[in-house]
């Protein structure tokens, strides 16, 4: 028999049942299929419908037969063929059926301390007749070292290789719907699951690059994925079954994908690099200050905001016309570097188009090039850049401006139909059970003439499929110049995004190179030369449809010429956007934080993995520490800073864990940790003098929120850290913006500033106005350290209505210090008292 590797995972606590029951709509004729379950229930090939079923040993080069009919069965035993009795998962089967027919499989129940993973299968030298027993579609890349033929009821034969006397089609997908021949010149285990989340590359060890040539093979993987990753439930030969017949039209014979605009990414930048330029919302340039108000840039001399002056800042007004149509804008975030002053922003294109593709670009982002002026302040010349999709974050470095930009690709797809002919067992519709379960794909027109869609084959009618920019020529050009530069992996049945990092010259606003990633990412993160995309998109199956977690981790560089670096997986999930972090001391070296996501819900304490880039391609593990958490608790999330790491877990009143990254080769949680008194909402680290401040929710015994908490805590000595001084602002009236966004929050030469509101609701005595707090950490009358507050900054209208581009920012003056704070395009500047 075809001899399997199945791995074990140990469940710890829960057992887990599957008993789900699948529906296979088989044709007449021979077909090629398999199974998402063992089973010795031959009888599932019923002797009204299936007269031979085949299946192939290649352990043993022989052939295995089984027949319903006893004729045919006795026939099989009298030419010595070796009976099938069971078939298991990985096995490809030949049936031939008599005529059109559904054959109902339920997946037998798992043991009930362990799962099995299914995506590993041991082949054998030689040839191998398979199926792949989980809901995947994966592209036949993935196995090109390997000779593949397909048997395709409308296409006939499909093979991964050219034969120049004969013209088969190229192997298209493999999926669970369908079998496939394998011939492997040797013995070899193949994990569809790691091979599903690596990207399609080609080229040597020092020039690795996509597997793609031409723009043409680019739009045709696209165009794949988002069939694909669209096909109605009922293509799939696996599907649960339905007891309702419906005798009208349950889905339109078109399908329209339109992209009706993308999210706009959270940079969650949480560092700023020396020489690398972050765009935020305010800044501080030579003698002006720059922030944002509406859907403008304004500035005014940091003079005359030091002596709160009644003025006018300069506006830097952004307006695009296209056509000669006037269109309106949402900006972003902006940053200025070398007298240059670059914003980005959406545009929102509001007329209506009959053309598709100006339907799937509705959404366009702007990138503006300021050349300014200063003394007074102003801008000589401005450059715009136009973009499909939104701006996902951004880096800018010397002359060169780096972009990400998420896009949407858009198809139309038409479903042929399929009438039903007399021989068809669905033919002549019927109010029974079984008949309901065999045709519950069947639909009826007004005539009632009944049919099916064509899922398989859909009519693809529009398509709009790779972005195009514009830059101050005015023309729209591919985004994509170079297909080597477009990475994709052999997943197919996944999320179609587009993620490109394109290089600008920021003096000609031209675009020098461009990189795309295709899928859809979980986190994507610059750090000072490199961008990391992970996506959990290729989990390891449990059951046909049951998943394990797992993350896939792809670093390209994008300093003056962006590249593909390396790529690994870890058997766990990413907690969120902290999760993946860079070592500020080896740029080859990255801290990631994940758990394991069993399918039966149990997440695990957590691990930390160091892991470094060997410059070939692959990522070496370092170090690891796992069980980052007590048992009894859930992690919730890691952030790293410098050579710690800061681990929570439920966030009501339960430890913090400091862990030490200083031996990168031994990870070790330390010996001290911290006892939460609330839930805590913010961690900010001080690199300069070794403190964490932590902002919260007060929480009593009951689980009734009080104030706001504010504790610094000196890790200096990461296994014996010592809580300098805490304090509670306010009651349950309060809250902190901080809780939403770490740049409302400010720390520098001891002192504390933070935003704090009330509901609005009621009040009590103890309730505090909505304000901008500071405080500062010193030494109390009795020599303990204390957050002794200063004053409160601004009214309740100012603070009130907070919004996520809130910002706090630290000025000096004229050897004053001063506390500037923007929130909802206000920019409020206050002297602080030394």
């Amino acid at each position: 028999m075809l001899k399997r590797n199945l791995f074990i995972l140990m469940v710890l606590m829960y057992s887990v049942v599957w008993g789900k029951e699948y529906s296979i709509n088989m044709k007449s004729g021979w077909q090629l299929i398999g199974l998402p379950a063992d089973t010795e229930n031959m009888r599932l090939f019923n002797r009204s419908d299936v007269r031979l079923v085949w299946s192939y040993n290649s352990e043993y080069n022989d052939w295995e037969g089984f027949s319903p009919e006893t004729s045919v069965l006795s026939a099989i035993d009298s030419q010595n063929i070796n009976r099938l009795n069971r078939v298991k998962r990985w096995q490809g089967l030949w049936v031939f059926s008599y005529n059109n027919w559904t054959l109902t499989v339920s997946e037998s129940n798992e043991p009930s301390l362990s799962s099995q993973l299914l995506d590993s299968v041991t082949v054998s030298r030689g040839w191998n007749l398979l199926s792949i027993p989980f809901n995947a579609v994966i592209s036949p890349k993935v196995l090109s070292e390997f000779k593949i033929w397909k048997y395709d009821r409308d296409s006939q034969w499909q093979t991964n290789r050219d034969y120049t006397f004969f013209d088969f089609p190229e192997v298209d997908e493999l999926n669970s719907k369908r079998g496939f021949w394998l011939y492997s010149p040797e013995e070899r285990t193949v994990d569809l699951a790691k091979r599903g989340g690596e990207l399609l590359l080609t080229g040597s060890d020092d020039q690795i690059t996509s597997s793609f040539t031409t723009l043409d093979s680019v739009h045709n993987h696209i165009s794949k994925t988002l069939v694909i990753n669209n096909r109605e439930q009922n293509y799939w030969n696996w599907s649960e079954s339905i007891d309702i017949f419906q005798t009208d039209t349950t889905v339109t014979d078109s399908y329209t994908i339109v992209s009706n605009g993308i999210t706009n990414g959270n940079s969650g930048f949480e560092k700023r690099y020396n020489g690398v330029e972050i765009p935020d919302t305010i800044k501080e340039y030579n003698e002006y200050i720059f922030y944002k108000q509406d859907n403008s840039v304004r500035a005014g001399m940091i003079s005359r905001f030091a002596s709160n002056d009644v003025f006018t800042p300069k506006e830097f007004k952004l307006e695009y016309s296209e056509n000669g149509q006037l269109k309106t804008s949402s900006l972003k975030n902006f940053a200025i570097s070398g007298g240059r002053l670059i914003s980005f922003s959406t545009i929102n294109d509001t007329k209506i188009s009959p053309s598709f593709a100006e339907r799937c670009r509705e959404k366009k982002s702007a990138i503006t090039i300021h050349d300014l002026n200063l003394n007074p302040i102003g801008y000589r010349a401005k450059r715009d850049i136009f973009i499909d999709g939104e701006v996902n974050s951004s880096r800018l470095i010397d002359n060169s401006l780096y972009v990400i930009t998420k896009f949407e690709p858009c198809v139309e797809l038409q479903y042929p139909r399929v009438l039903l002919q007399q021989s068809d067992s669905c033919f002549n519709p019927e109010d029974t059970a079984d008949y309901r379960a065999r045709c519950y794909d069947v639909k009826s027109d007004e005539n009632g003439t009944l049919y099916r869609y064509n899922y398989e084959y859909p009519d693809l009618k529009e398509s709009y499929l790779t972005p195009k920019y514009s830059d101050s020529t005015g023309v729209w050009q591919e985004l994509i110049k170079d297909p080597k530069q477009f990475y994709a992996s052999s997943n197919l049945a996944q999320n179609s995004d587009l993620y490109t990092v394109s290089q600008f010259n920021i003096e000609s606003g031209k675009l020098l190179t461009s990189l795309t990633v295709m899928g859809e990412m979980d986190l994507v993160k610059f750090t000072e030369s490199s961008i990391y995309f992970t996506s959990s998109q290729s989990p390891h199956r449990v059951s046909f449809e049951e998943t394990t977690g797992r993350t896939d981790i792809h670093k390209f560089y994008f300093k003056y010429q962006p590249k593909y670096v390396a790529s690994t997986e870890l058997n766990s999930s990413l907690i969120d956007r902290f999760s993946l972090d860079e070592s500020s001391v080896d740029s080859g070296v990255i801290r990631v934080a994940s758990r394991s996501e069993l399918s039966t819900g149990d997440k695990g304490r957590g691990r930390i993995d160091i892991l470094k880039d060997k410059g070939d391609g692959t990522f070496d593990s370092l170090g690891t520490l796992q069980d980052i958490v007590d048992y009894r608790y859930f992690l919730e999330g890691v952030k790293f800073y410098d050579d710690i790491a800061v681990a929570s877990s439920e966030s009501a009143n339960k430890p913090l864990y400091l862990i030490d990254l200083s031996d990168l080769e031994a990870p070790r949680k330390s010996g001290g940790s911290i006892t939460l008194n609330g839930k805590n909402s913010y961690i900010h680290y001080s690199t300069d003098d070794k403190r964490l401040f932590l902002v919260g929710q007060e929480v009593d015994e009951k689980g009734i929120d009080g104030g706001v908490t504010l504790r610094a805590i000196d890790v200096e000595v990461i296994d014996t850290p010592v809580e300098l001084a805490s304090r509670t602002i306010g009651d349950y009236h309060n809250f902190s913006p901080v809780y939403y966004s770490g740049k409302t929050f400010g720390y520098k030469d001891s002192r504390v500033v933070l935003p704090i509101q009330n509901d609005g609701n009621s009040y009590s005595p103890s309730t505090v106005a909505s304000s901008v707090y500071s405080y500062r950490l010193e030494s109390d009358e009795s020599g303990n350290s204390a957050l002794i507050r200063e004053s409160a900054y601004s009214s309740d209208s100012f603070i009130n209505s907070y919004d996520s581009n809130s910002r706090v920012l630290f000025m000096n003056y004229l050897s004053s210090n001063y506390i500037l704070y923007l929130n909802n395009g206000k920019l409020f500047t206050k002297r602080i008292a030394e």
